[in-house]
């Protein structure tokens, strides 16, 4: 346990303005509603009597963009980390997320604090270098210029490096396989010379160490059951509206029987090979060697035999059914009821399992050859150690396989009501394809027995967690007590008034007319010839991105507009696009998924953002249907219960991509007369900041609107 409070605190949190006025001196400005943050967070757990229920005496806070968030919730946090001896875990979306949060800890927090706050950041082993993978691999002549610079300037970078962390980095060129390959265990990790100055190694003394950790939201769900720490440390899951998606995603997984095979038939390969360094050549060297090489061939070579009979089973249990319509679709998806899969599992047990007893053998048997290839009295060459290497990385993939099975097993018994599964069929190739999926359909008991039992009431915060006043979608998500949780919503930082406009465009046709691409085309290249400022077109499907872009090149004004018009997946990569919007001037950029948030263009980077149609998912997706039919079993309304919500929070997220700073300005169009006509408009509008102007206009009178607000804020 930590030392006692006392030994490491200075002064008492600076609860009253003039303390945080003190506290701040002149770097930073005193702010209303992050003062209001920050002491609604200390209170909470100072004087609340809380609850240790899981899932009960929550902290749910909205705070926007522009408030300071992260300061606002780190320096409560780590108060109460002196106060109580707890670590203070915080869960970001994404990994540059955790290095932003790093950094507002060692640059803005520590200096602040009268007493030492130690921090240790967290991620997946394949974000670190092994230095004995490495060292194996600097040895190895990879037949290429860049590869052996790559290795030269890693070389350098160990020099510096604390972390070990990829991210810290600059490599061109160099394909994920190698860094896989780079921070892949040592084959007997316990005999490396390295053992005890390996990277995660020390990541992990740094978390025993630490007061705040902090990991993204794969790293939470993936190593939940690995933060266990006494006494219970607090959590604050920061842009929250992520996590039960990154849940649900990290819970889907598939089994493609074709890779399977292909994996098992590759490990057969190395095993027959002849060519001098060999594998065969290490066995021959090591005590039994023959007799291990002979059992790890026999279990490869039942599972290349009895792999294909659990795909046609599966096929002919589940596959398509004579006379279904194809729709000219090469991928077909077909919905498993869970009765039927658990009944297929009892019918084939005996197949599966001497599938699995298979791979339990293999891996079995690779474990004893290692243990003996550490002991053995022998020289082993780079190659040999390569070769073993990769078909080790080959045993570890069909072992996945086999555990995804088991995956799917456990989750028929612990998730009934909350999994679907469905087959899924490549039709291309002369016989079809099998892949068997499944995970979660949605979260509704996975935080309450998986993450809260391990923390304290958790804390969840972000700039568009609500979805309305009551906000009931959020709390359904996470497993939270509405009644005995403390929810607030900040006010607006921002001057939306003055800083903003929303357009809505009343007589755009649907997005599901015929002619609605040739229109939007139109629209796009009248505002991008007119405006001349930069623009984000936020769409909700690649396809329509496709189809607009093609027209707005044919079209014969396209030739006369000076802004530069790129598309995702046509025009380069999301990041490089984005580093063009960064740095060129004026540009429309085409946009999907990724573009709705997580994107930062403050100022002349993005003044206008226009939106093609509400977002709503697409309806005819397998997971979508089944969704729909669980709410209806539960006698709730799918749309007001998830679809609805769906959107708004989306629809927040792309109009947040807009005002960065008190000093931007920009406006936002929506070419989707749904928000006008439809009742539920009003919903996804009253979501919207109070102060901005909503105006409903013609598509005539986009231009000029646009242009006399821009005018009034050059």
């Amino acid at each position: 346990m930590p030392d006692p409070v006392h030994k490491r605190i200075a002064d008492k949190f600076p609860a009253k303005k003039a303390a945080k006025e003190k506290l701040f001196g002149d770097r930073f400005e005193y702010r209303d509603e992050q003062a209001k943050m920050m002491n609604l967070i200390h209170t909470h757990f100072n004087d609340s009597e809380l609850s240790t229920v899981p899932g009960q005496s929550s902290l749910v806070m909205e705070a926007p963009t522009g408030l300071g968030k992260t300061l606002g919730f780190l320096l409560p946090m780590a108060y109460l980390a002196v106060e109580t001896g707890r670590k203070v875990v915080v869960a970001e979306p994404t990994i540059t997320m955790q290095h932003q949060v790093q950094t507002v800890v060692e640059e803005q927090l520590k200096p602040l604090l009268s007493f030492d706050i130690r921090v240790a950041v967290l991620k997946g082993h394949l974000n670190y270098l092994n230095l004995q993978s490495f060292k194996r691999m600097l040895k190895r002549d990879e037949g290429s210029i860049p590869m052996q610079l790559a290795k030269a300037q890693m070389l350098v970078w160990l020099t510096e490096t604390l972390t070990g962390d990829f991210d810290e980095l600059n490599l061109n060129n160099v394909s994920q396989e190698f860094l896989a390959r780079v921070a892949q265990p040592a084959n007997n990790p316990a005999a490396s010379s390295f053992a005890q100055y390996e990277f995660t190694a020390r990541q992990a003394v740094l978390a025993e160490e630490a007061d705040f950790i902090i990991v993204n939201h794969a790293y939470m769900v993936s190593h939940h059951a690995d933060m266990v720490f006494q006494p219970k440390p607090y959590l604050v899951i920061d842009e929250a509206q992520h996590l039960p998606d990154t849940v649900i995603t990290q819970s889907r997984h598939q089994v493609n029987f074709k890779q399977w095979g292909d994996v098992v038939h590759a490990g057969l390969d190395i095993l027959a090979a002849h060519h001098q360094p060999s594998l065969q050549s290490v066995f021959e060297r090591l005590h039994g060697g023959s007799r291990m090489l002979t059992n790890l061939r026999n279990q490869l070579q039942l599972l290349e035999d009895q792999l294909p009979k659990v795909e046609q089973k599966l096929y002919r249990r589940f596959g398509m059914q004579k006379g279904l319509e194809l729709d000219h679709k090469q991928v077909v998806d077909s919905e498993i009821e869970l009765a039927d899969l658990a009944q297929f599992f009892l019918d084939n047990a005996d197949l599966i399992n001497a599938i699995q007893r298979a791979v339990a053998v293999l891996t079995d048997g690779l474990e004893t050859m290692l243990t003996n290839f550490a002991e053995a009295d022998q020289t082993f060459s780079v190659s040999e150690r390569q070769e073993l290497a990769d078909f080790r990385r080959i045993v570890g993939q069909i072992n996945t396989n086999s555990n995804r099975i088991n995956q799917f097993k456990n989750e028929l018994v612990m998730y009934p009501t909350a999994s679907i599964f469905w087959l899924s069929e490549s039709l291309g190739g002369a016989t079809p394809s099998v892949r068997l999926a499944g995970g979660l359909l949605h979260t509704t008991n996975y935080f309450k027995q998986r993450i809260y039992p391990n923390f304290m009431p958790p804390v969840l915060t972000g700039a568009t967690l609500f979805t309305s006043k009551k906000s009931g979608y959020l709390f359904n998500r996470f497993d939270l007590d509405e009644d005995s949780a403390t929810s607030y919503r900040f006010g607006d930082v921002f001057d939306y008034a003055k800083q903003s406009q929303l357009l809505l465009v009343k007589n755009a046709p649907l997005p599901t007319s015929y002619n609605y691409a040739d229109y939007l085309a139109e629209q796009l290249l009248k505002i991008a010839d007119a405006v001349e400022e930069n623009t984000l077109v936020l769409f909700t499907s690649n396809d329509m991105i496709a189809h607009v872009y093609n027209r707005m090149q044919n079209n014969r004004e396209y030739g006369d507009v000076s802004t530069t018009i790129l598309a995702q997946g046509i025009s380069g990569t999301r990041n490089k696009i984005l580093r063009r919007l960064e740095t060129e001037k004026p540009m429309m950029v085409l946009g999907s998924a990724s573009f709705w948030e997580g994107i930062d263009l403050p100022g002349d980077q993005l003044r206008l953002v226009i939106m093609a149609r509400l977002p709503f998912e697409q309806p005819d997706n397998i997971v979508a249907k089944a969704e729909e039919a669980v709410l209806i079993a539960q006698g709730r309304q799918p749309f007001y219960q998830s679809t609805l919500p769906k959107v708004i929070l989306r629809f927040r997220q792309g109009v947040g991509r807009l005002i960065r700073s008190q000093d931007d300005y920009g406006a936002i169009i929506v070419f989707d007369s749904r928000l006008i006509s439809k009742s539920y408009g009003r919903s996804v509008r009253n979501m919207m900041p109070e102060a901005m102007p909503q105006l409903e206009v013609l598509d005539t009178e986009v231009v000029p609107i646009l242009t006399d607000f821009f005018a009034q804020h050059e």
